[in-house]
This record gives C-alpha cells, structure tokens and sequence, in this order.
C-alpha cells in the first residue's frame, strides 16, 4: 500500500513532467531515463506541486498588486541516495509493466546507479588537538573593533568624537572548557551534557548515573566516569565555588545536586 502510494506521488511531481503524460510506456527509453536522473542530480527539476502553487501565488499577485511577492523556489540538487532511490522507484514501475505484458524489458534495467562523491571520513583528534582545542577553550579573543569610546571614565557619559580602532578583549564563559572536556572525553550527547546535574555525576566513585528522560535512548545510563571528566568537574565546582563567594551568592544556587552542571538549558545555543 505505501509502495503504490510513494510510486503515484513520485509519478504526479516528476514522472508525468519528464516522461509526458500520454506518453506510451514503449517509447520510454534508457536514455529518457539517463537524461530525468540527470537533472533531477543537477537541481533542473523542481516538484510539479511547489512549481504550480508558484504559479497560483504570481497570478495573485497580479491581481493584488500589494500582496506580498511569492518567494522563488530554486530546484535541490540530489544526493546520490536520493537520485538511486528515484531509480529503484521507477524499475518497480517499469518491471511491473514487464509483468503485466506491457512492455518486454524494463527501460530502466540498463541504467547504472549513481556514484556519487566519496564523503570524507572523520578522523579523531590527536592528543595534541585535544590539548590545543581545551587551551583554546580558556583564552581571551582579541578582537579588533572601530567605534566610539568612553572617555567618561568610570562616570562614563561622553564618548570620543571620532571612530578610532581599538583592541578589545573578550573572555569566555567559566563553563565553557568544562562543557568541552566533558563532551570529549564522554561522548555524552549535546541535550544531555545540557541536561545534567551534579547529582548525575558521581565525581568521588568517578561514576555517571543518569536518569532515563534525559538520555535520547530514555534508559538509565550507570557507567564509569573518565578520570580527565572528573578532573575536570572537579576543577570546575572548586571554581564556581571561588564565583559564587566573590559576587557574595549562595553556593547551593549553583552547586546544589539539582542544579545543573553547566548552568545552562537543554535547547541553548552553546557560544564563545
């Protein structure tokens, strides 16, 4: 049921397009086939569907003059997943009419299916990158900025003039080196690093015991816990400690066993 289902939409947005719509299924050639992957693999096809509701939005548009303008769809081009699964689709429809008698030999038989490029393989780091990546994590970002300055002192209230160019110093968040070291050495997945709590990390039995909602597979994840994770939990309560009684705020705020571990919610964007 879902075969003939995805066939017939196959068939409605592209098929029909290419091959014509009253066109004999004898006439179909390897070649017509060749030619149909060929732009559909290039972005020359776009959907039947997305093209005549273009067309529906411009003629509005005419008419309603100060309609918004429809947004032009450009055509993708396929992967060579995409572009094999199009021609797994029509060899089913082409061998089913070689079944029923209406054609002797399927014209997509002789089309060979597509290559495509080769991906690159993704290699782990040395541990010299791991190294060079976490030192990366705790410097300071130099960047060059051309703007008007405070020249109020600490009263501020009157700037400079003039733009000048300028050098201008920004640190990264406390959590970040910590965020990173975890990620590296537990493989943990971005929600759940997220998601932690202090609770979840056993840092004296050097063990994880994380609950089920916050693991994508919603089991129970109870393993042992890398000794540079530890570390390097460690060195971050000791410094979150020093932050919470230098801007004189409760340490159970921020270390607490249901507070989180980075201090961050599971769907925010991670930055520098």
């Amino acid at each position: 049921g879902h075969h003939i289902v995805d066939l017939k939409a196959r068939g409605d947005r592209f098929w029909l397009r290419h091959f014509g719509e009253k066109r004999p299924l004898i006439e179909i050639t390897p070649e017509d086939v060749r030619l149909y992957l060929a732009k559909r693999a290039a972005g020359r096809m776009l959907n039947a569907n997305t093209e005549n509701a273009q067309i529906r939005a411009a003629e509005k548009a005419k008419l309603h003059p100060r309609a918004r303008k429809p947004k032009k769809v450009v055509p993708k081009k396929l992967s060579a997943a995409s572009l094999n699964a199009d021609l797994r689709a029509l060899r089913s429809l082409f061998n089913f009419a070689v079944r029923e008698g209406w054609l002797e030999r399927s014209p997509a038989a002789p089309v060979e299916p597509h290559a495509g490029e080769v991906r690159q393989k993704t290699f782990s780091l040395t541990e010299i990158e791991e190294e060079r990546l976490l030192r990366a994590c705790r410097e300071e970002l130099i960047v060059s900025v051309k703007g008007k300055r405070n020249a109020g002192g600490r009263a501020g209230g009157r700037k400079t003039r003039r733009k000048i160019s300028f050098d201008q110093p920004i640190g990264t968040p406390i959590y970040l080196q910590p965020l990173v070291a975890v990620a590296l050495y537990s493989g943990l997945r971005r929600g759940t690093l997220l998601s932690l709590r202090w609770c979840d990390a056993d840092l004296e039995q050097r063990r994880w015991r994380i609950p089920p909602e916050i693991m994508k597979t919603s089991i129970g994840y109870d393993a042992p816990m890398a000794p540079r994770v530890a570390e390097a939990l460690k060195q971050f309560r000791q410094e979150l400690a020093a932050l919470c009684k230098a801007n004189k705020t409760p340490v159970a705020e921020r270390l607490g066993s249901k507070c989180r571990v980075f201090g961050l919610e599971p769907n925010s964007s991670v930055k520098r």
